[in-house]
């Protein structure tokens, strides 16, 4: 069955019961009949035993899901939205507590998990909504932490990023530049501050088509482009290696790197992030505006693409101060994050900055 399939954005509805149904008998024989898990190998064998919670998952008619064909003879099952078996799920505890630094904006996170937003309601310091409450922590000492600015010379969009991948790399090298100054300028104690540049991007192709384009036109700017490891310590390790042997360092927004490492929080005084990280247009987010078609348009995308989106940029950026005392300087480069309905997304520590309009801009922003 699936080596017959062709790429498909989705599945058609009688091969999906097909489906439905092959998987269902698989599940019913592994109850009866003893496998060979030797002659499968380890990886097979765990894919064979998953079966029966993917027949669970299928059956659960409160999650809305995609069965796609990404490429000829594979099958993708994707969940589109988890939100109602979640609010189901949640109000079964007596109190549940949910923590994280980037929950905003609070009425779609809400949503997200499954408590209808039409009741939220602000008070003084919380949130309240159908028994579900949010406390904020406040930091003051963020407040003057970051400098900001809107690089408006560039749009980082799919369609138009290629244009400027000469004048991304040449803001990266002026930033290293620029790091370096402020470093000479006030000498920190052995160690604790790095002149290297951190740059976040959307993708690692994105990352990896700049660092060619640094390579052949700034030579003398040194890159170490993010590896695909999950290990913590090995992680740890390169970051630490590279803040020291490097100018660059190019991070994935939405990795591991961007969301869990703190090594950077006080080591690395300025930053660039190129452009939102938008998901990537596809089969399950073109499904996912479907799903929110009632919505409209606008809300819909908001929904699927720029919050996700946006959240990502968040977490990365919250990685640079980390206590106290410290600052970053932070270019968000592309003239979108401008945009009211980008801009609104940011954390308010990252709403106000200074716009970049021309080279002569940056380099006052910067001295």
């Amino acid at each position: 069955m699936v080596s017959a399939l062709p790429a498909a954005d989705v599945l058609d509805p009688a091969l999906e019961a097909d489906v439905a149904d092959t998987l269902a008998s698989i599940a019913a024989a592994l109850a009866t009949e003893p496998i060979d898990s030797a002659a499968l190998g380890p990886h097979f064998a765990s894919l064979l035993w998953s079966t029966p919670q993917l027949v669970e998952w299928l059956a659960d008619p409160l999650l809305k899901k995609l069965l796609w064909s990404p490429r000829p003879a594979e099958l993708s099952f994707t969940c589109l939205d988890a939100a109602d078996t979640l609010g189901q799920t949640l109000r079964t505890f007596g109190g549940i507590v949910l923590a994280s630094a980037t929950l905003s904006p609070t009425a779609e996170f809400a949503t997200a998990v499954g408590f209808p937003a039409s009741g939220l309601q602000p008070s003084t310091s919380n949130f309240q909504l159908h028994g579900l409450a949010t406390v904020v922590a406040h930091t003051p000492w963020r407040a003057d932490a970051y400098d900001l600015a809107y690089d408006l010379r560039v749009d980082t969009s799919f369609r138009e990023r290629a244009q400027h991948h000469a004048t991304t790399a040449a803001t990266i090298a002026v930033l290293h530049a620029a790091a370096v100054r402020s470093l000479n300028a006030q000498p920190p104690k052995p160690g604790s501050t790095s002149a290297a540049v951190a740059v976040f991007f959307p993708s690692f192709a994105y990352a990896e088509t700049i660092a060619r384009e640094i390579d052949r036109d700034h030579p003398g700017v040194r890159v170490a482009l993010q590896p695909r490891l999950t290990d913590l310590a090995a992680q740890t390790a390169w970051v630490e290696e590279s803040l020291v042997l490097t100018d660059a360092l190019f991070l994935v927004l939405g990795s591991s790197f961007a969301e869990s490492i703190d090594l950077l929080g006080g080591r690395v005084t300025h930053a660039m992030v190129v452009g939102p990280a938008l998901p990537e247009v596809n089969a399950v987010q073109r499904a996912r505006i479907a799903e929110q078609r009632d919505l409209g348009r606008e809300a819909a995308f908001r929904r699927v693409y720029q919050i996700p989106g946006m959240a990502k940029v968040n977490q990365a950026l919250g990685r640079l101060v980390r206590a106290p005392g410290q600052r970053a300087r932070v270019l968000l480069h592309c003239r979108r994050f401008a945009e009211l309905s980008y801009a609104q997304l940011l954390a308010r520590d990252y709403q106000f900055g200074q716009n970049i309009s021309t080279d002569s801009d940056l380099t006052a922003w910067l001295d």
